[in-house]
Order: structure tokens, then sequence, then C-alpha cells
């Protein structure tokens, strides 16, 4: 059975270094119940809708004739979703309210984008030999919101909140068509290629 090593000291120093967390959420008026309940009109913007590059791996040295290989993923940085608001509302309904507009289920407070990274790997069968890294994104939602409630004041907040995102598969040294990469993508290059080595064993 063939093992992969990888050189884990260069990558954890670039994850570590660079990589960056985001804060705890502090708690919000969101999560409890108002007079609003789940009347009034919901109405969003400032919305942005991107994919956030949580993981990935050291370089992994690949022969031609490895077959799948697995790729251990290192943490980079976690999604928290949270909602804040000027006054109480009901949570649900505003989350709701933007999976209709996003169109996918979005994680909840207290499922942060860290649940993508239980496996701790991705297998990835490559076609040719090399030295390569896998990356793995979620992707990231932000918007703000007006809760028009009747016979109150309107209630202004902002969610931020994530979905499944995708994975890339990336071989250092190789940058043909990088300029249509999106940020993410360069990112993983960045952080896990630059000036790394690899080194591989039988068994």
């Amino acid at each position: 059975m063939r093992r992969v090593l990888t050189v884990c000291l260069l990558a954890v120093c670039a994850l570590s270094c660079r990589g960056t967390e985001e804060a705890a959420p502090t708690p919000s008026p969101s999560a409890t119940m108002s007079s609003c309940a789940r009347q009034g009109a919901i109405r969003w913007t400032g919305y942005t809708s991107e994919h956030a590059l949580i993981a990935v791996s050291p370089v992994v040295e690949v022969a031609e004739d490895d077959g799948p290989v697995a790729f251990p993923l290192l943490h980079v940085r976690e999604v928290v979703p949270r909602l804040d608001a000027s006054e109480p509302v009901h949570a649900e309904r505003i989350f709701q309210s933007l999976e209709k507009r996003e169109g996918l289920d979005l994680a909840r407070p207290g499922t942060t984008s860290a649940t993508q990274e239980r496996q701790g790997f991705q297998d990835v069968d490559h076609d040719g030999a090399g030295q390569f890294v896998s990356a793995l994104s979620v992707r990231r939602v932000e918007a703000d919101f007006t809760f028009d409630c009747a016979g109150t004041a309107k209630v202004h907040g902002h969610v931020t909140t994530w979905h499944s995102g995708a994975g890339a598969s990336l071989e250092c040294g190789h940058t043909n068509g990088s300029s249509k990469w999106s940020r993410w993508t360069r990112q993983a290059y960045d952080l896990a290629c630059s000036g790394t080595t690899s080194s591989r064993s039988t068994a």
C-alpha cells in the first residue's frame, strides 16, 4: 500500500500565520420572539454571496500510478452564522426569507462552516504526477434586512451565514488559466504552494 507523506511544517506555518478565524458570535436579541412574530414584510439590501476558503491541504507529491490520494485538510477560517437586529425578531422567519432569495438551504446559528471539515481529508484521483494541493470552500452569504412589523417601528438587521461551496485540486508550479481563478482558489494556491516542498514514500 502506498502511503503519502506530507510536509506539514511549512504548511502549518503558512496557515497559522496567514489564516484568520472569524470571531465567535456575541449574544443577539434576534434569537428571541417579538411582537413581529411571523407577520410583516422583509426587505433585503446589501446582498453578497461568494466562496470563502475554509481549508487547504499541505503539498502532496503524487506519482502517476498512485490512484486516489487522501489530502489532509488544515483549517484556514470559519464562517459563523449570526443574526444581529435593532430589536428582537423571529430568527427563523428571517433565515427562511433569505433562503428563498438564495434558493438553497442556509446554515443556522450554531452550525459553523467547520462542519464541512469533519472528514479531515479529501480523496482525489489524479491523471498525472506532480505536487498537488486540495482546497475546500463554502459559499458565504451576507445581507442587510428591514423587517416591517405592523404597529411597530421598522427593525433593521444583518445576517451572515453559509451553504456548501466547492473543492479544488491545484498543481503547484502550474498556473495556466490562473487569470480566471476565483479569489478563494488563488488564496489556496498562495498559502499552500508558495515556496513549499513535499515528500512521499511507499510501504
